[in-house]
Formats: structure tokens, sequence, C-alpha cells
């Protein structure tokens, strides 16, 4: 099965992949990272950056050693 952009209508081979900032309830901070179509900048889903909780996770146990 193919994905198509909603925008678009093209068949999805690729996404660019950029930075964004998510607000939770609360007013909880996190990176994320916004996937977009490669031809149209359409956002095609946004998530919490793992790479930066990894990184984060890292500094955390560290300060603890």
């Amino acid at each position: 099965m193919t994905t198509k952009c909603p925008k678009c209508g093209e068949v999805v081979t690729g996404v660019s992949v950029k930075e964004v900032r998510g607000c939770a309830l609360g007013g909880r901070v996190w990176q994320c990272v916004s996937l977009n179509c490669s031809r149209c900048e359409t956002s095609l889903g946004v998530q919490i950056d793992p790479l930066a909780i990894k990184a984060a996770l890292v500094d955390e146990i560290r300060a603890k050693i």
C-alpha cells in the first residue's frame, strides 16, 4: 500500500524532517520533529524527537554517577 500526501496527492517516497517545539498540558516543553512531505512540505505527523530524549537520558544518568 502506498501513502499519498493529503495536500498534493503525490505518493510519499520520502519525508523531510524539521525540528519543532511541542508543549504539553502543564507547560512542559519537548523537542519534537515534524515529518513533512518532501514535495510540498505539508506536515504528515509530529513526534517527540527520540534522539533528544536519548541525549537527555544520558545526561541525567551521567549527572547521577
